[in-house]
């Protein structure tokens, strides 16, 4: 998977710089964990979307507030959520909840 910095004109020197900081393990670290973080909040939103629900209705069927749905979904929370709340969210939009490990390596492209 690319990079979201990689080819994105509004980055322009700021690649160089991505790239130097992904080399520090303990800097990739807490950007993996930030992005684990905006991935669920984006996924959370979609599922809520396709199951036609509020997150009022959401928070209800998964068991939580209103409000927890919606800064984990404005992903406003410096909390990771659960696996047990994801769960919750999934059964409550009618889904599965699918968790997976990218093994592939990460790609290294040369600046022009």
């Amino acid at each position: 998977m690319t990079p979201w910095w990689k080819g994105n004109p509004h980055v322009g020197d700021w690649g160089d710089f991505w790239d130097k900081q992904m080399e520090d393990p303990e800097f990739r670290r807490l950007f993996e964990i930030r992005h684990a973080q905006t991935c669920a909040a984006q996924a959370v939103y979609e599922a809520r979307k396709k199951a036609a629900l509020t997150q009022a209705a959401l928070a209800k069927g998964a068991g939580t507030s209103q409000s927890a749905i919606a800064r984990l979904e404005g992903n406003r929370d410096s909390r990771v959520p659960t696996v047990d709340l994801l769960a919750r969210i999934a059964h409550a939009c009618g889904a599965r909840l699918k968790v997976e490990f990218d093994f592939s390596p990460p790609k290294k492209e040369k600046h022009a």
